[in-house]
Formats: structure tokens, sequence, C-alpha cells
């Protein structure tokens, strides 16, 4: 596989469209060829029908709203149970304000992952699998903050085991290169599993993270059965054995939303973003109530940039 960058004039777009086409084609057809027997490709099997599924994930804006006086954000985290009673949710949000210094993004996603892992944490029992949005064990540097979500992840994976409950984080967004250097080939894991793999099937990989090996996770890659065609990245925490391995990659696969991810990390993804949508009320809202008790406050409630404030009040 080639990977230098490739310039294209773009004079005739048509042309330049189907030049990238062709390019990608031959590309895929290539790896597709060469990779594809080099790797233990199983195909997916049924069986395992959880009674009590918990999905959890969390949202937060990209950043945080810059005020001249105060930086802040917004955290939503929600718990979502499907059972025989159906499916219900739990709800948490935590408005994050920085005084007069500029609030850290950093900060924010280390908070988000926090309330993700005491929301399942305060279940009294995991049932019988655990969905997380997410990396199981988040990749930060060693810091303070970032070391509490790191034990927590230790805790939920010791309750996995004496419980005998897997774990799943499902990767949406796969920018590493595991399978790749499995293989010898420089190309990010979703890009290379989408290519090798045919709809219903899995790989399994030893991972390479230090603290995944330590509770005996596995990497999965599997295309499911329904949706997008395109592979997804799971950490699979908590199973041991080969054959209950295969059947949760098919609970997954024949669960899989439109989107190809399973459909209760779709909920639980639109449950947390939809919450966070209240960050322009709050806004608002305070500067309604300085402009009632103190005007020189209400001058550093408006946003940092002027610019932003005259499109939000419709100048």
């Amino acid at each position: 596989m080639s990977s230098h960058i490739d310039i294209i004039d773009v004079d005739d777009l048509d042309k330049a469209i189907t030049r990238i086409a062709r390019k990608l084609q031959a590309e895929v057809r290539s790896i597709g060829e060469k990779i594809r027997s080099r790797l233990p490709v199983r195909r997916i099997c049924g069986g395992f029908q959880p009674k009590t599924v918990h999905a959890v994930d969390s949202a937060f804006p990209s950043q945080p709203l810059q005020l001249v006086g105060l930086s802040l954000s917004i955290v939503a985290a929600t718990l979502l149970r499907i059972d025989g009673q159906g499916v219900s949710h739990i709800l948490r949000r935590r408005i994050i304000t920085s005084y007069f210094s500029e609030l850290e993004q950093d900060y924010v996603t280390m908070l988000a992952r926090t309330e993700e892992r005491k929301l399942i944490l305060s279940l009294e029992a995991l049932g019988d699998i655990v969905l997380i949005d997410g990396e199981i064990i988040p990749y930060r540097a060693p810091s303070n903050e970032w070391n509490s979500v790191l034990n927590l992840s230790r805790e939920l994976l010791n309750r996995s085991m004496s419980e005998r409950a897997p774990v799943v984080g499902v990767i949406k967004r796969s920018y590493s290169n595991e399978l790749g250097q499995s293989l010898g080939i420089s190309m990010n894991d979703k890009a290379l599993a989408t290519i090798i793999l045919r709809r219903g099937e899995y790989v399994v990989l030893e991972p390479r993270f230090k603290l995944l090996k330590e509770y005996g996770c596995k990497l999965v890659f599997y295309k499911p059965s329904r949706g997008l065609n395109e592979a997804v990245k799971i950490e699979l925490c908590g199973v041991q054995d080969d054959d209950e391995i295969c059947k949760i990659i098919g609970f997954l696969s024949v669960n899989a939303g439109h989107t190809g991810l399973p459909w209760q990390i779709d909920m639980v993804d639109s449950l947390s973003k939809s919450a966070i949508n209240i960050i322009d009320a709050i806004r608002n809202r305070l500067i309604a109530k300085l402009a009632v008790v103190d005007a020189a406050a209400l001058s550093v409630g408006y946003p940092t940039n002027p610019q932003e404030r005259r499109i939000k009040e419709g100048a």
C-alpha cells in the first residue's frame, strides 16, 4: 500500500473525483487480497441473550463557553437499562465553571468519564453485560485527575470479574494502529478492518495496552450483520472463553442499529447529547439574573468575543 499524499488539480472536478475513486478502489483491492489470509478471521455465532443490559455514555460541548469573567461547560452522563420491564435510564448533569480563568477541555472530558463510571458502579448488580461508549480504560497521561478515572475503571473491571458480567467498550473513532502493526501496515484500525472483514465476521487480538492485558481483555474487530458496512472495534473484558466471545459478538451484531453500532449505544448517546442542549439557556438565564442584581457583574457575563454577542442577540 502506498502511503504518499496525492495532490490533485481541481480545474476539472469530475476528473479529480474519478482519480480519487480509482486510487481508493485499487488500494482497497490490493490490501484485501494480500492481508485477509494472514488474519484468524472467524464467523460470528449466536446464542447469547442477556436478561439485563446496561449501557453508559456522556456528552459535553466541543469547547467550554467563554464569557468575559467565566468559563463554563456542562456534562451529561446517562445510564441506560434494558431488562424484562422494558427500557429505562438515569441522567446526571453537572455544570462546570471556572471564574476569571479558562476551563480546560481535558478537565471536562475527565469529569465526563468519571460520571460514567460512577453511574455504573452505583448499580447493585452489573447485570449480564455492560456497554460503554468509548474505551473501558481511557488512554491518558498520568495525572491526579485522570488517576481517579483509572481507579474507577479498575473497580469496574474487578466487579466485572467477580460478578461474571462482561464489559464492552465500543470505540467509535479508532485512530490506533494495533491491527495494522500486527500485519506490518501503516493504516488505522477501522479502515483496515473494514477492508478485510465481510459481514458476519470478526477477528480477535491481544491488546498492547498494559492495563487491558492485566485484566485479560481482548480487542475485537467485527462487521455487523446490519447497518453500515463498516467494522466496529471493541474492547472486551471479563470473558476468557472463545465460544463466549463469539456469542457476545453475535449479540452486538444482531442488535446493530442503522449506524452498525449496537442500538443501545446509539440510544444512550442520543439521550446524553440531547441533555446538554441547555447550555445556551444557562448562559441566557445567567445574563438575565445578573441584569437584575448587579450591573457590574453583568458586564463580565457576556461572551469574550463581542461578535458572538451580536450574533446571539440578532444584531
